[in-house]
Order: structure tokens, then sequence, then C-alpha cells
């Protein structure tokens, strides 16, 4: 069994499926570290450090459903995403439409993921933050606390780009968060104490560090704080 760690990373774990790929190694001797689906018992192989003989042309539009899916959180994360490469790979697409088994899976994941993200885009409240109430070098000006159940904020947030203008805005959530600074998007995967705080004060009206706030809501398209 080859034992991997992606660090829940769609870029490190498309590396390792690349390599795994041109090695032909099916997916059965492949399990992912880190994660519920980890073989506690797999005891790792002897693995050669360059690419393999075997090339595969893999559709455009199967990454980006892969790069979708990934975002799902549950068993099997990364070790499903492989499956469907490796059959597409080999010929058998029919594992990227919902009568497949497999592929009735993948979709699930990917409506679940493209679900979430619209709850964010819906239901997110920025709320005003006052000037001298943060610690942080450059303040946010408005503040959201998120607790999305699937790891979409990196780039669902980038809907909220120019729909604020050109004001400073930051989402935190119990696993990472966004804060933009007027023109630049910064994600930061593992949300900072501070950003926590802040979004969670704001969340709260009776937080002791609370303030008058002024709720803004997304769900009209378009709309920007005044």
């Amino acid at each position: 069994m080859i034992s991997l760690d992606c660090d829940d990373l769609f870029d490190t774990w498309r590396q390792q499926a690349r390599w795994l790929l041109s090695h032909s190694i099916d997916p059965s001797r492949v399990s992912w570290s880190g994660t519920q689906e980890a073989d506690l018992f797999a005891s790792d192989e002897a693995c050669p450090e360059q690419p393999g003989p075997f090339r595969a042309r893999i559709p455009l539009a199967l990454l980006e459903l892969l790069e979708r899916a990934a975002c799902y959180r549950g068993e099997q994360r990364w070790s499903l995403l492989y499956e469907v490469l490796w059959r597409v790979s080999h010929g058998d697409r029919t594992t990227m439409l919902s009568g497949d088994q497999l592929g009735s899976e993948f979709q699930r994941r990917i409506k679940q993921v493209d679900r979430e993200a619209h709850h964010l885009h819906a239901f997110v409240r920025f709320v005003s933050l006052p000037a001298g109430r943060s610690q942080l070098a450059e303040q946010p000006e408005y503040v959201a606390w998120h607790e999305p159940a699937h790891d979409i904020l990196a780039q669902a947030s980038r809907h909220f780009i120019g729909r604020m203008g050109r004001h400073r805005w930051m989402i935190a959530t119990p696993r990472d968060g966004v804060y933009f600074d007027g023109t630049q998007l910064h994600h930061q995967r593992r949300c900072p104490s501070a950003w926590r705080q802040l979004a969670q004060a704001g969340e709260d009206p009776g937080a002791s560090c609370g303030w008058p706030t002024t709720a803004i809501s997304s769900t009209r398209r378009g709309s920007t704080p005044g």
C-alpha cells in the first residue's frame, strides 16, 4: 500500500495523482493519510522518484470537476477523486456521469460543494466595523462569520470582489479566512485567531466588545455598502 498526504491541497494531490497514473498504480494500492480514509495498517512500498512511462490525456472539464469535488469534506475525499481519474484515464468516462455508481457519488459531492458556495453567496452577513476596534495593521471595514460544511471559502468568496466595491472586508470560518484589502484577496488556510474574534464579535450582538453595527446582506446581487 502506498500512503500519501496532500495536506488537503488540490494542487498537491494533482501532482501525486499524475505520478501515480504515470506508474499505472491502481487505486486499490493507494491511500491518503491525514483524513478519515487513511489505512492505519498500510505499509509503504518502495516507490521510484521519477515519473513512469504511462501518459494519459485528461479532459479539462474533468480537471475542473475534480477541483470542485476536492472541496468536499468527507470519507475517501482524495481516494475517490483518484479512482475517478484512473477510470477516465483508462477510457471509461461513465464515471463522470450520475448513472454510474462512482459517478453518482462524484456528482453528489460536486452538488454539495456548489450548494455550500451558494449558501455563502446568499446568506453571509457582513457587519460594519467601527474604526479603532481592531488591533490588525490594516483594519477591515466589514466582517462576517460563516460556518461552511465544505472547503469553499477560497474560491466562493471571490463572488464578493466588485460587489463590495473597494471596501475592505473579511470572512472568517472555523478553519480558514479571507481578507480583501481593497485590491487583492488574501486567503489564510488556518484562520488567525484575531480574525475569528472580530468576526464572531460582529455576529454576536451581546459580545463584550460589541459595537453599533450595520448589517450588509449579500442577497441583493450587485449591492455594495454605502
